[in-house]
């Protein structure tokens, strides 16, 4: 075999190797251009966490969890009572009424117990107008409230009716013929009434002694009143 042909072979082979080898070498290494081109990923960052605290109330909690976690103040007594009564609620009764009167009195100590009698008179009708009175301010929005309204009305009424009746007419009966029997002793006959507007009153007092109250009742403005005046007029003529 000639050498010529042989080292062009050898030649020929070591050039392409060192193109092979070149090719490679460029393959691995970028190039500055390539790799200001080449488009870069962004760096993915952890986000932090906002802050999670346990809710508390202080400077720095939220409005909304301060309002929800502050006590409400407490109503005031006068919100929370009631302030009209309840309707069934109890009002006193009539004062007891005690006979004081007797026959075998002197004439000043049955004037005296006639004038303590007719006390115990007006206060027996004042407790009565007093419970009318609250009756009359309770509220009556409706036709049932109404109509209640008006059978407590007759309830104490009949109530009225019934004390004066067992309690007061039976002595105030005995203490008119008592004093109109004294009165004549002593000469006074009739015993005129004072003029108006006392002596109305006095005058329809006077009739309660003389008509059955169960059938017809205590007509008038305070009736027992004004027959607590007539007893107290028949009594100021007795000597003292």
């Amino acid at each position: 075999m000639n050498g010529g042909p042989l080292v062009a072979i050898i030649v020929g082979l070591m050039i392409t190797a060192a193109g092979v080898w070149w090719q490679v070498h460029l393959a691995r290494t970028p190039k500055p251009a390539s790799l200001a081109q080449a488009p870069t990923a962004p760096i993915a960052r952890p986000e932090a966490s906002p802050p999670n605290p346990a809710p508390h109330v202080g400077a720095g909690a939220p409005e909304h969890q301060q309002a929800s976690t502050e006590p409400k103040p407490a109503a005031p007594a006068s919100e929370s009572a009631t302030t009209a009564p309840p309707r069934d609620a109890k009002v006193p009764q009539a004062p007891a009424i005690k006979m004081l009167a007797s026959a075998d009195m002197s004439d000043a100590q049955f004037k005296s117990a006639t004038t303590a009698f007719t006390e115990q008179m007006k206060a027996f009708e004042q407790s009565y107008d007093s419970r009318r009175l609250e009756i009359l301010e309770q509220r009556t929005d409706t036709q049932s409230e109404r109509d209640q309204q008006v059978d407590q009305l007759k309830a104490l009424q009949n109530e009225k009716v019934s004390g004066f009746t067992r309690d007061i007419l039976p002595h105030a009966q005995f203490l008119q013929a008592e004093l109109t029997r004294r009165l004549q002793q002593h000469g006074i006959g009739d015993v005129p009434l004072p003029p108006p507007p006392a002596g109305i009153s006095i005058a329809m007092g006077r009739q309660i002694l003389q008509m059955d109250v169960s059938d017809v009742g205590l007509q008038g403005h305070r009736p027992v009143t004004g027959l607590a005046s007539y007893l107290e007029l028949l009594a100021s003529k007795l000597p003292d």
